[in-house]
Parts: C-alpha cells; structure tokens; sequence
C-alpha cells in the first residue's frame, strides 16, 4: 500500500484480497513505483504502479524466476534486479525509461548486495560455494568485474573445497524439486551422509558459501541440502 501527499492511502494491486507477497519497492519517480511481487502469478516479476492513474501493469517477468531484490542507480534509470532460479542467483538489469532488460553476468553464484555509484559503476558483495562472501566492481562500459577483496578459505584452495552436484527428487505432486550435493573427496569419505532440511517455500537453500558445508565435507560425509 502507498499513502500520498494528499493523505490518501490505497493498494497498489488490483485486488489486495488476493494472496501474494510484495518483496521490494524502489520510486522511479514521484509517479512511478516498480515493486516485485507475486501478485497472480506462481514466479515473482517486476511490475509498475503509476501513482496518478491507479494502473498496476506487470512489466518483466523471467520464466521460472523470482526476482525479488530491486537495486537502482542515483537517477533511476536503471534497476536491478537480484533473481532466484532454482538453486543459483541471477542478476538483471531493467531500463526504466525503454523497459529494455537484459542479464547481467555476475562472479558469484549468491548475491547478498548490490550498489551502483552516481558514476554508473556497480559493485556487489556475493559469494560461491567454494568461494566466502567478496566485493567485486564492474566500471560503467566494461564488461569483465574485478575483484576488490580477497576473503578465502585459510589453509585450503578453492579446488580442494566441494563444489556441489545440482540433484532433483519429486514431491508429493510430482514437481522436480532442486537440491545441492557436497561430496568429499573419495579418498577422505566415511561412507556416512548428514541431510539438512530446509523449510520452505518461501526460501530455499543456494549456491553460496556455508562453512559448515564445507567442513563436513573434509570430515568426510556426504552433505545434501534438500
């Protein structure tokens, strides 16, 4: 819901008695709010709202994606937008004056942050499953990000870490649902496997790095995040 200048306060969706969850705002102007929402629709997309004529429109939806975050530069030009495919992070960016979108090529498989400076240069914190959280900066006009931090594992390389194998197991309806596999390696392995059960659906377990994962790992058991 918004409240106005002029005091009145009203939903942004057509029908605020229906289910759904409204995840990120960000006013592209005084007139234009984009928020990422659920609103009818089993997967999160982008949608506008125009303040002065009531009109709530989807605007990008990504197939079998939920955008969650939104991210903007200074003018509101651009956003961005963090997406949840399965088990790895997504990163897009949306022109708010073309409503051109197109994904952005990212280092890290779990995004937790994003900036974009006045500059037009973006910097993220993200990590992998072999790799902690890092700050990485992508300069306006480029295309290749460098990494700015060098945050690591002590005592061991990222090639001797699990990197885990992407599993599926049906539910009780048949859907394919996605889980994360870490193996040790076969000359440290116990024959045992530890099982991580993860609530849901609101959340589910990604490609980032968990040091718990990890140690397990070069105990020797198997890890499954379901």
């Amino acid at each position: 819901m918004i409240h106005t200048a002029e005091g009145v306060t009203t939903g942004i969706v057509p029908d605020e008695t229906l289910p759904h969850m409204v995840y990120s705002s960000r006013f592209a102007s005084d007139d234009r709010l984009f928020v990422t929402t659920n609103y009818e629709a089993e997967f999160s997309y982008l949608a506008l709202y125009n303040v002065s004529s009531g009109i709530f429109a989807p605007v990008l939806s990504i197939d079998k994606t939920d955008l969650t975050a939104i991210h903007a530069d200074p003018s509101g030009t651009f956003l961005y937008l963090i997406g949840k495919k399965g088990v790895k992070e997504v990163m897009y960016e949306y022109n708010t004056a073309t409503g051109g979108s197109r994904e952005v090529d990212c280092p890290c498989t779990s995004i937790s942050k994003i900036h974009c400076a006045s500059s037009g240069t973006l910097y993220i914190l993200g990590s992998t499953p072999t790799r902690p959280a890092n700050l990485y900066v992508l300069t306006k006009g480029q295309t290749k990000w460098r990494q700015l931090t060098k945050h690591s594992v002590p005592g061991f390389s990222e090639q001797e870490l699990s990197y885990p194998e992407v599993v599926t197991y049906p539910s009780f309806d048949g859907l394919a649902i996605e889980g994360l596999l870490f193996k040790p390696d076969p000359e440290e392995a116990n024959g045992w496997t530890i099982i991580w059960p993860h609530g849901g659906p609101q959340d589910a377990e990604t490609f980032m790095f968990y040091d718990l994962f990890q140690l397990a790992a070069k105990m020797g058991y198997q890890f499954i995040r379901p």
